[in-house]
């Protein structure tokens, strides 16, 4: 299925982001950080995308409820279809300056381009589904989705979450 990540490849260039919080960076390194000074924790991005990717595919892109959903967003279309047709470029979203977790998104969308936060990566280790749901909620909005978080479809990316197997992982607070 067309996933590819930002490591460095020449086809891929890094989109400009109109953002002053974060930027788009390579998902092949390995980061060791500390948080709130407790134990240093190691995770590997591209491995983390990697097997989101694969439970979206073998689980939620073979679901009829999950396909059905897919094809009311905007683009009337299957998940399963646009994975396995559409080539959607996966970058690191990381903070500018002094920026924190607080100012940057879990996700964010440009086009066939979509960013991952490195925290959204922080709270998804160990946890496969979790980091499955934050990278369908952006399919989500490259299907469609809405991306206003006042109008009445603010949710519409979220609501993926339900018909796709990870109701679990739904946030209200998780609009446009």
């Amino acid at each position: 299925m067309p996933m590819k990540l930002h490591i460095g490849e020449n086809h891929c260039s890094i989109p400009r982001v109109l953002s002053k919080v974060y930027k788009y960076a390579r998902f092949d390194a390995v980061y060791s950080l500390r948080l709130d000074g407790s134990d240093i924790i190691t995770i590997t991005p591209e491995k983390q995308l990697t097997d989101a990717w694969k439970h979206i595919a073998d689980n939620c892109a073979k679901s009829d409820k999950c396909n059905g959903y897919f094809k009311t967003l905007h683009k009337a279309r299957s998940l399963a279809d646009i994975m396995e047709k559409d080539e959607l470029v996966f970058h690191l979203l990381t903070p500018i300056g002094k920026h924190t977790e607080n100012d940057l998104p879990m996700g964010n969308g440009a086009g066939k381009d979509i960013g991952i936060s490195l925290f959204a990566l922080i709270d998804g280790r160990g946890d496969v589904k979790r980091m499955a749901a934050t990278v369908l909620h952006e399919i989500a909005h490259y299907a469609g989705a809405s991306t206003d978080p006042d109008g009445a479809q603010a949710l519409q990316a979220e609501n993926s979450l339900v018909p796709c197997g990870l109701k679990p992982y739904f946030n209200k607070d998780a609009k446009g």
